[in-house]
């Protein structure tokens, strides 16, 4: 004979336990898959979907005698995907009786896991993710999560979605809870405080020097080691990378889903494989600085800001009342310099003035970006209007002024004071070298004494034809390589000097002026300028959104494609470059 049974299935839980029922089944739950063994032979399989659940399944046809009831809940249609709950139930089967079967469903989580991107960073903000998993290791679904952290001193959790932020260094302990089976877990996660930076500018060489020498050795071919998409951050015209000991500094949009979204924003990201440790919203398009301390230093167009690198939203304090400002520059003495189109600022590492230069021509402004701070003869050089001028660095007062500004007479007998060579890059100085200054100016190259006398000039010749003004406004003067240059980089022993010209053409000189080799290069170049190793390879972009690699006797050893126009790249103690052009990317080199 046969029999009958009323299968009721049932998920107690802590807000409905025993006898009361009420969840048919896991929250998650898609289908239900039923099956009834009698002498270990299936006798009976049905799948149950899931609309709103029916609390109980009639069955028809069993065999009478002993029957194991099994049911086991799944998170997709047709019985699909990792088992989320499983029970039985053995009842006896009646000829011609209906029995009533009720299944307690148990979860088959067995363990918890809790996953971020490690280390956790002070000032970082990302999420926990915590995965549920059986026995043997596979993932259950889970609706979700509620999470505590027991030190919210050193870590902030959201308790709904598991965002976290770290505050301070240590180890934090974090209780999470299952949303259906109200099980807990508990897991430590260490918070790693941000060590002091190098006090490093572009990274390639000690910043208050200037002129973009690299220390370290960089990359030889243009192996890829990541590249952070644009579609996390996109980064400015010409940025440009700067490191401190730990983590990699970059000023760029926002473009994730987060509170940040489409704002300006300073990135830290970790060096090894390009991850967003941070975002802190700063309306500034310039280079950061990094300290000793491995505070950041950061402007916006009119103030100067201390930023923490582990506190990265607050500044430490502001110095307001610049006008353009320019990127800022940290010098040995760690204090900060930062020009504007008016002033040169002295601020202390407490944010007080200590001294400021005002431009003697102040409608051509303090132009070119960052003075140089030379560390031995206590010199501070920098561009003003026309001239170079030469400050000592304690007081601020002028020691010499070298003038690019020439009086001409034209064929009108009219006689103009020009500004037509005034200085077209920061000044620059080998750490190594011999004291002198290195800058360009229009259509030449310079190196000054360190008493503001002229050492030599590339080329040596004097301009001809200076009143044909077109020929002035696109750099083809009969008799110059190049035109206009835009900026220069020397080596750390101030053996050899590169500077590119605004038309594409390349120079590297010796210590002496004298010229080492040059190329033209396919497109003209508006970047930031290039950077040059001991060994004289150089690293230069293009605006075909290219950086070229030039080898020591000036052969191109490689090119990398970018999507926009790159800044001066830096380089780290293991040779990584990093490197922005629309996105970030980072290339293999070789460990000093």
């Amino acid at each position: 004979g046969q029999g009958r049974a009323t299968l009721r299935v049932t998920w107690p839980s802590a807000e409905h336990p025993p006898p009361a029922r009420g969840k048919f089944m896991p929250s998650t739950t898609q289908s239900i898959k039923i099956r009834l063994l009698r002498a270990s032979a299936v006798v009976h399989e049905d799948v149950v979907m899931n609309a709103n659940g029916p609390s109980q399944v009639d069955i028809g046809n069993i065999p009478v005698g002993e029957v194991q009831f099994e049911a086991t809940a799944y998170p997709e249609y047709g019985a699909a995907g990792n088992p989320l709950a499983r029970g039985s139930q053995t009842a006896q089967i009646e000829p011609n009786d209906i029995t009533s079967v009720t299944i307690d469903l148990t979860s088959t989580i067995a363990s918890f896991r809790l996953s971020y991107p490690a280390p956790f960073w002070v000032g970082q903000q990302d999420p926990l993710v915590v995965e549920a998993v059986d026995s043997a290791g596979n993932m259950v679904m889970s609706p979700g999560f509620l999470f505590q952290s027991n030190h919210p001193s050193l870590l902030e959790v959201n308790s709904d979605d598991g965002w976290a932020t770290g505050l301070a260094a240590g180890q934090a302990t974090i209780t999470i809870r299952e949303q259906d089976t109200l099980e807990t877990a508990t897991f430590d996660v260490p918070v790693q405080a941000i060590l002091p930076g190098r006090g490093l500018w572009f990274s390639m060489q000690q910043g208050y020097l200037n002129g973009s020498c690299m220390g370290n050795r960089g990359p030889t071919a243009g192996d890829a080691l990541w590249q952070l998409p644009e579609s996390e951050i996109r980064l400015g015209y010409r940025a440009t990378p700067v490191l401190g000991q730990e983590l990699v500094y970059v000023v760029g949009q926002d473009q994730r889903d987060r509170d940040t979204q489409g704002a300006q924003c300073l990135f830290a990201l970790d060096p090894a494989n390009g991850r967003i440790i941070w975002a802190a919203p700063y309306e500034s398009f310039n280079t950061p600085a990094v300290g000793r301390n491995g505070t950041i230093y950061l402007t916006t167009y009119d103030t100067l800001l201390a930023i923490d690198p582990n506190r990265p939203r607050q500044p430490l304090w502001s110095y307001p009342g610049l006008t353009n400002a320019h990127s800022p520059l940290v010098g040995d003495d760690n204090r900060i310099y930062v020009q504007d189109d008016l002033n040169l600022h002295v601020v202390s590492p407490e944010g007080e003035r200590v001294w400021m230069h005002s431009a003697a021509f102040p409608s051509y402004s303090l132009d070119h970006g960052q003075p140089a701070v030379h560390p031995v003869d206590d010199r501070v050089y920098a561009v003003d209007g026309g001239d170079l001028v030469a400050l000592l660095r304690t007081t601020g007062q002028e020691v010499w002024r070298y003038a690019f500004r020439r009086n001409h007479t034209y064929s009108n007998g009219n006689t103009y004071e020009l500004y037509d060579f005034a200085p077209t890059s920061s000044p620059a100085i080998a750490s190594l070298g011999d004291g002198g200054i290195y800058i360009a100016a229009q259509y030449k190259l310079y190196k000054l004494n360190s008493d503001g006398t002229l050492a030599w000039r590339y080329p040596a010749d004097d301009l001809s034809d200076i009143d044909n003004p077109v020929v002035k406004f696109f750099g083809e003067l009969p008799g110059f390589n190049g035109g206009i240059y835009s900026n220069l980089a020397v080596s750390t022993d101030g053996t050899q000097v590169a500077a590119v010209a605004v038309s594409g053409y390349l120079a590297v000189l010796a210590a002496d002026g004298t010229l080492r080799w040059d190329t033209v290069m396919a497109a003209a170049v508006q970047s930031d300028g290039p950077a040059i190793q001991a060994d004289g390879t150089v690293y230069v972009a293009d605006d075909s959104n290219a950086l070229h690699c030039y080898g020591p006797a000036g052969g191109e050893t490689f090119r990398v494609q970018m999507h926009n126009l790159i800044g001066i790249p830096a380089v780290d103690s293991q040779g990584t470059m990093f490197v922005c052009g629309g996105s970030l990317l980072a290339l293999a080199g070789e460990a000093d």
